[in-house]
């Protein structure tokens, strides 16, 4: 048995379907049976409470499409310290850990669920992307009500990000880059999973982000980073309220 807290990082494998009608390029199955058989539940979106879908503590296996955490408890275990299970990828099909096998209570996905190779940071107030959440895809230089309250990250996409101990890009400052590379839509993106404060370089204690890793950025990379700040400001009537650049996510229990 996995202790509480634990994090399972499954990189599965990509296939092309063929003959069958396109997906939105993030999404999740879960179903009740081990090997994708019995009942199953379709998301593309945040659920806090499987209950409330007759579907807590049911899922024996899932494919995904993108980068989802599973996990024990409802509001993605704000009160607690259950187990989670990042899932990274295009297409794949497992069973659930043992661990979390009839356990999953409520799941969630990080970066962009529109435009998965879209640089994104994900910010979570526990451990092992437990709890209330950031989601940035430009750069903050003041987390407001979050400030001193990340515990771990996830980043997505090929730039990567350099979170700050103080307001306006100041403090001591980390950079945070994907560490591998995965298909989701049809396009490579790249993962970067961060569970504890000690890969963030400070005890929880952050208050801005930026773009690009500020301690070699080259001239290059400098315009890629001020694109890709741009396209984070712009939204469309298209666009869901995750994509409009920074969002917070607080759930019930950790209000």
């Amino acid at each position: 048995m996995a202790s509480p807290g634990q994090v399972l990082c499954l990189l599965t494998l990509s296939y092309v379907a063929v003959g069958k009608a396109q997906e939105p390029p993030v999404w999740a199955h879960l179903y009740t049976g081990p090997d994708q058989t019995g009942a199953r539940l379709t998301t593309e979106d945040y659920l806090n409470d499987l209950l409330l879908q007759d579907f807590d503590d049911k899922a024996s296996s899932y494919c995904v499409s993108g980068v989802w955490l599973l996990y024990e408890r409802p509001d993605f275990d704000a009160a607690g310290a259950g187990a989670a299970a990042v899932v990274a990828g295009e297409g794949g099909c497992a069973n659930a850990p043992p661990e979390l096998s009839k356990k999953v209570s409520s799941l969630r996905q990080a970066g962009s669920p529109i435009s998965p190779a879209r640089p994104s940071l994900t910010l979570y107030g526990r451990s092992n992307f437990r709890g209330q959440e950031l989601y940035l895809t430009r750069s903050l230089s003041n987390f407001g009500p979050f400030k001193d309250e990340a515990y771990s990250a996830i980043v997505t996409g090929d730039i990567p990000w350099t979170v700050y101990t103080y307001d306006d890009f100041q403090g001591a400052g980390t950079c945070l880059e994907p560490q591998q590379w995965v298909t989701v839509g049809g396009e490579a993106v790249g993962v970067g999973l961060f569970p504890t404060y000690h890969e963030l370089g400070s005890s929880g204690a952050l208050r801005s982000a930026r773009l690009g890793c500020e301690a070699r950025q080259s001239t290059d990379q400098t315009k890629a980073v001020r694109g890709a700040d741009q396209k984070g400001e712009q939204t469309t009537e298209e666009q869901e309220p995750r994509e409009e650049g920074i969002s917070f996510f607080f759930p019930s229990s950790a209000s």
